[in-house]
């Protein structure tokens, strides 16, 4: 009876990691300056992680974040801004 516990509950725990991991989709968007005009070479980094991005020529940038996560946006000359990433693809 033990062993079947241990088993159920092994398996309960990969469904549950194969959840979370699904969970994860592409946010895109752009960056701007407060002129309006697009911002190349913007840093993106998912908070707490190695993983980022840069923006385009455009200003234009897709990054593979979960619900929850917060993005970091950096540019030299401009203040720091952190956004949380809910339930939307696209941030701009």
């Amino acid at each position: 009876m033990q062993k079947l516990h241990s088993f159920l509950l092994v398996q309960i725990m990969l469904l549950f990691s194969t959840i979370a991991y699904a969970q994860k989709t592409t946010v895109q968007g752009t960056v701007a300056g407060s002129d309006g005009s697009m911002l190349p070479g913007v840093n993106i980094a998912i908070k707490g992680t190695a993983n980022g991005t840069v923006t385009d020529l455009n200003g234009h940038f897709d990054i593979s974040a979960a619900v929850g996560d917060t993005l970091a946006f950096s540019f030299i000359g401009y203040e720091p801004k952190e956004v949380a990433v809910k339930n939307q693809k696209e941030i701009s």
